[in-house]
């Protein structure tokens, strides 16, 4: 499941992870576009 962070002036997304057993979180950055749906980063 994913957590909302943040949402910025521009629309970008910050979602995180729940924290996994080995201490882990998984970061998802997104920026939505007309176009193509959304530009996306994982980290």
């Amino acid at each position: 499941m994913m957590y909302p962070f943040m949402t910025l002036n521009d629309d970008m997304e910050i979602t995180h992870s729940e924290v996994k057993p080995d201490g882990s979180v998984k970061v998802f950055v997104e920026m939505p576009d007309e176009r193509d749906g959304f530009h996306s980063a994982v980290c």
